[in-house]
Parts: C-alpha cells; structure tokens; sequence
C-alpha cells in the first residue's frame, strides 16, 4: 500500500477489520508519503482496492500479490467467528446454502466389506 500519511489512521482501520497483518511499514524521507506491506488473507481481499479508494479519495494504492499459504485459526466444523465471519459468507456467495453439511452426507454405504468416499457434486469443496 502507498499513500499519504493523513490516510495512515484510515488505512490501518480497514486493514485491521479485514483480519489484514501488517509486516513492513515506512515512511519516505523527505515526502509526506507511506509505504506498508501487509498479508491480507484472500478471503478479505474483495472490494479491498475500491475500498482503500473511498475511504482515501484515490489517494492510497494497493497492488495485491500472491505470497503465501497459512493455517486459519479455528475449526470450520465448529460454530465461532471462522464459521460465521468467512465461511458462511464465502458459501452463500458462491450460492451454497451457509450450514457446512454433515460429513457423512460426503460417504457411500459400505460395499463389499469396503468403504468408498464420494463427493456430492453440488457440494465439491473445490472451489468453482
């Protein structure tokens, strides 16, 4: 992120509510301008450059890279924040109904002594 420093309080506001982490962060000698690095996680990422536009009025840049993988706190089976903040959002986005389905929706009886493990096609955790 680039902007001037009277945008630096907006800024860190909307990163933090974004469950963003600031990593690097500078200020440019002789300018009144910042640079920060930040890991923001890709579900919080949509609508985050109109959103540093509107509350900087296009003074704050973004430019968004792939950087890494990172384990979310928090069990998705559970009810808590992950469930209710990220995964039910991201479910009824891609028009998926918000409950997670039992898991065992997910398994074939057992044949044969055998079991199997299908995936319900209208449920497929690989993401569209």
């Amino acid at each position: 992120l680039r902007g001037p420093e009277h945008t630096h309080a907006d800024v860190m506001a909307a990163i933090s509510r974004r469950r963003a982490r600031v990593v690097e962060q500078e200020q440019r000698d002789g300018t009144p301008m910042f640079v920060m690095r930040v890991y923001l996680p890709v579900a919080e990422s949509l609508g985050f450059n109109e959103e540093m536009s509107r509350i900087s009025e296009d003074h704050v840049f973004a430019q968004s890279v792939f950087d890494h993988w990172e384990v979310v706190d928090g069990d998705p089976l559970v009810d808590g924040p992950l469930r209710r903040d990220v995964i039910a959002p991201l479910r009824t986005g891609k028009g998926l109904p918000a409950a997670i389905p039992p898991l065992d929706r997910y398994l074939d009886s057992h044949r044969m002594g055998r079991g199997t493990c299908t995936i319900a096609a209208s449920e497929s955790p690989i993401p569209a």
